[in-house]
């Protein structure tokens, strides 16, 4: 069996760090859903507007399974107390495949997408892939007294959250509750305890950075995130651009250090003269091409199935004293 996605996720969470585990108990984060366009038929949600809540199959998009392990380790357990796969939410599925229940706020005609679903309670990041919706039926999905396994015996990891005035007015109001309430559920490894270290991540277009020190989780800071330009040739223009292209290769100097996830960087066409947004997602950096060429497949870094990749390559853009001195950097990227 094939599956296709039917839609995908558009929310202030560009990256996974962040999200809560589990969404239903963060009302206030929202997401919508943008349908494909095959699937923006109006008769396609008919009823559908009569129910509060829906079930969400999605897909874990960011994690790529090269070889099943029939255990994995619950962040909620400490990180090093194994589980069955199939006892657990894990995002290391053998098919990565999700099962989320969402709130249903409303039904809205958009210009551009056709009809949308507002959803809250979303534990998904933006751009994730929707494969299929279901109303929830009350009187048949809801058991009172099923049992919880060990999740319902693990102590509560919820932190008491302080974010300053002066940071807080640097939000649009509407996304306060949403930041607050993911924080509240801690989002750091449960096995790290480090009352002095500073985390990081991504949230709509801010970058978000905070620590923690026993049930307190306190912001220390909130910047806007960057907007960059850059170049291309017209064939990596049009890789990204058609969506199979996800990673931008560079040498990781002065310049690129500046980049942050959740940064925007807008791409011209050298030849068409072209511009395209995205959106940075992850970044990593690493001591030559050879070791990032080694760490990631072929295609998403910007070659065709039949083509043969060589970290040699890039020594048409980069002298090899400009690599050993400063490495290079391998810029995750979402077409926005």
């Amino acid at each position: 069996m094939e599956i296709k996605p039917i839609g995908f996720i558009k929310n202030a969470f560009p990256t996974k760090f962040g999200l809560p585990r589990q969404g239903i108990i963060c009302k206030s984060i929202t997401a919508t859903l943008v349908f494909e366009p095959e699937y923006r038929i109006a008769e396609a949600l008919r009823g559908l507007s009569e129910y509060s809540h829906v079930w969400v199959i999605w897909g874990f998009s960011e994690n790529e399974i090269k070889k099943f392990s029939p255990t994995v380790r619950p962040p909620r357990l400490g990180g090093n107390t194994r589980m069955g796969v199939f006892a657990t939410r894990s995002s290391f599925r053998p098919n990565s495949l999700a099962l989320s229940c969402l709130q249903l706020d409303g039904i809205e005609k958009t210009e551009k997408y056709g009809h949308v679903l507002h959803l809250s309670g979303a534990d998904m990041m933006d751009g994730t892939p929707v494969y299929d919706i279901k109303p929830y039926l009350p009187h048949i999905d809801s058991i009172p007294n099923a049992k919880g396994g060990f999740s319902t015996e693990i102590e509560d990891y919820t932190k008491d959250v302080i974010i300053p005035n002066e940071l807080l007015e640097k939000l649009p109001p509407h996304l306060i509750p949403c930041l607050k309430e993911a924080l509240a559920q801690d989002p750091r490894p449960s096995y790290i305890e480090d009352a002095e270290r500073i985390y990081g991540f991504a949230f709509d277009s801010f970058e978000v950075k905070f620590k923690v020190q026993g049930k307190i989780l306190t912001v220390v800071s909130i910047e806007d995130c960057t907007k960059h330009e850059m170049t291309l040739h017209h064939e990596p223009f049009s890789a990204i651009k058609e969506g199979w292209k996800t990673v931008e290769m560079r040498l990781c100097d002065e310049k690129r250090m500046m980049l942050k996830i959740g940064d925007t960087i807008e791409f011209t066409d050298r030849e068409t003269k072209e511009k395209m947004l995205t959106r940075v997602v992850n970044l990593e950096k690493f001591k030559d091409f050879y070791e990032l060429y080694a760490s990631y497949g072929k295609v998403e870094i910007g070659y065709r199935e039949n083509e043969a990749a060589h970290p040699d390559d890039m020594s048409q853009y980069y002298s090899k004293e400009d690599i050993d001195r400063f490495g290079t950097l391998a810029i995750t990227i979402e077409l926005l």
